[in-house]
């Protein structure tokens, strides 16, 4: 018969409700686990969840592409600040815009994050070698220093080197002409004598190549079994400051502004060849209306519906805001929707409030700017109508500033507002509370069924706990 579906047991002897998951015949889970900051609306008609991410463990999330990449094609940016990476190939990273990318090297070291933004055009920053001299500032690594330009070796990987000049983890272009007297290269290594290029320089021939140092300075050897002398024609050594259009910006958390990469080990090999990973680590990866998800609260009362599509953008509807009345506050004036001071100076709880008919099940986005003058800032939240009663169900803390919150009231619609528990001083200079009509594009659209254009959830438990800090999720194919 397969197994049945996912339900709760009290287990004998065990002091907690425990979820046996089991798999309906037909349905695969994809995914399972804890979701935190999951937005829920849960209104006939408008059915959708949002802010819908996956939790870090990556064995959760979907892969979308993998495969491998060679030292020579590997261009890689990880100082803090200008993280990016490009692969040289069209598409494969770019396709992935806010996607999650893990890198490898041989041995498993990792350098992981999130992709921003494609790459508009290679950018050169300042030239690291605007001018060279190698009687200044450059030192023989057993080598001769003949000229500003010259030197001369009597062994293989002889030449010279400079330090204290680059950023460390910084992707670098260099290019360079070297007239070699005998037949030989040009390898470029790091100041320490760690090459991070995987063929040399071929004699008298201009070349570029590209580099992520691994610490402040270069050294250029001569590969040559026996004495030579070596001009150096040119020489150039841009930092890159941006990818090309193949390449990709890379920042610290999703949708973040910080490009920095989340992650980097610090014994990750660069300038070698690597694999790649990237996954979406959004439930949306599975909102194609061919996959069902359930979310439990803590009490394992559930929701269950079809992931229809991805959002787009967070869609809001009308102001409701346009003034508030005092209930309890002991001083307590406004200026049209605004409260210009509330103060608690007695013990009880002191309510504010406007009367509206809100819709029960509804997600709500308030944006509040609080200014605290003294004591504890209130919270404000959804309740019944001249009272606010059953507020607490979806209300949240306020603090001094601008309060983004979001809120599904389960019963009691009449009217939203704020309250006060301990003595308090505030004023506002905004307040709105609009219903979200539509997840952003870290959410999806929910239907009652495979193929369906009825936005409902399949089944809702009528004591379901909304506004929770997280829900257990589970996804599961549909055939």
């Amino acid at each position: 018969m397969g197994l049945v579906r996912s339900d709760s047991f009290r287990c004998v002897g065990c002091r907690d409700v425990r979820r046996y998951e089991m798999i309906l015949t037909g349905k695969q889970v994809k995914y399972r686990g804890t979701v935190t900051g999951l937005r829920i609306s849960a209104v006939d008609g408008t059915a959708f969840i949002d802010n819908a991410l996956i939790t870090p463990e990556l064995q959760n999330a979907k892969l979308l592409s993998s495969g491998s990449v060679t030292a020579a094609n590997l261009k890689l940016s990880a100082v803090d600040g200008m993280a990016f990476v490009d692969f040289s190939t069209a598409d494969v990273l770019t396709d992935n815009i806010g996607k999650y990318i893990v890198i490898k090297d041989s041995t498993g070291k990792e350098i992981k994050g999130w992709i921003k933004a494609a790459g508009t055009g290679e950018t050169l920053g300042d030239d690291a070698l605007a001018s060279w001299d190698l009687t200044s500032g450059w030192s023989s690594y057993s080598s001769t220093i003949v000229d500003a330009n010259t030197y001369s070796t009597t062994a293989t990987a002889n030449g010279v080197r400079k330090n204290s000049f680059l950023i460390p983890n910084a992707l670098y272009k260099f290019t360079g002409q070297f007239d070699i007297s005998a037949a030989g290269s040009i390898w470029i290594a790091d100041y320490n004598n760690s090459f991070f290029m995987a063929t040399g320089i071929p004699n008298n021939i201009l070349t570029t190549k590209y580099f992520t140092s691994k610490n402040e300075g270069i050294l250029i050897v001569t590969v040559f079994s026996g004495s030579s002398t070596t001009n150096i024609t040119s020489m150039a050594l841009p930092i890159i400051t941006a990818p090309s259009s193949t390449g990709v910006t890379i920042v610290s958390s999703k949708g973040g502004t910080t490009y920095n990469w989340e992650s980097k080990d610090a014994s990750f090999a660069y300038n070698s060849a690597i694999t790649y990973s990237i996954y979406d680590r959004d439930l949306t990866a599975y909102a194609d209306g061919n996959h069902q998800i359930e979310i439990y609260d803590s009490d394992n009362r559930m929701l269950r519906g079809v992931l229809k599509a991805a959002g787009t953008s967070e869609g809001l509807g009308d102001e409701t805001v346009s003034g508030f009345t005092n209930v309890s506050y002991d001083v307590f004036t406004t200026d049209g929707a605004n409260i210009t001071n509330a103060e608690q100076t007695t013990a009880g709880t002191k309510i504010c409030l406007q009367n509206y008919s809100y819709q029960v099940l509804a997600l709500y986005k308030s944006v509040i700017s609080l200014t605290l003058v003294s004591g504890l800032a209130p919270k404000f939240g959804i309740g019944r109508d001249n009272t606010l009663g059953s507020a607490a169900d979806n209300s949240k803390q306020l603090s001094n500033g601008v309060n983004t919150n979001y809120h599904t009231p389960s019963y009691g619609v009449g009217a939203c507002g704020f309250y006060n528990t301990s003595n308090s001083k505030w004023n506002t200079s905004g307040i709105s509370l609009k219903q979200v009509t539509a997840p952003s594009s870290s959410g999806c659209t929910i239907v009652s069924a495979k193929g369906g254009e009825t936005y409902n959830w399949a089944y809702k438990n009528s004591s379901f706990v909304f506004n929770a800090s997280s829900y257990y999720c589970i996804i599961k194919a549909i055939r």
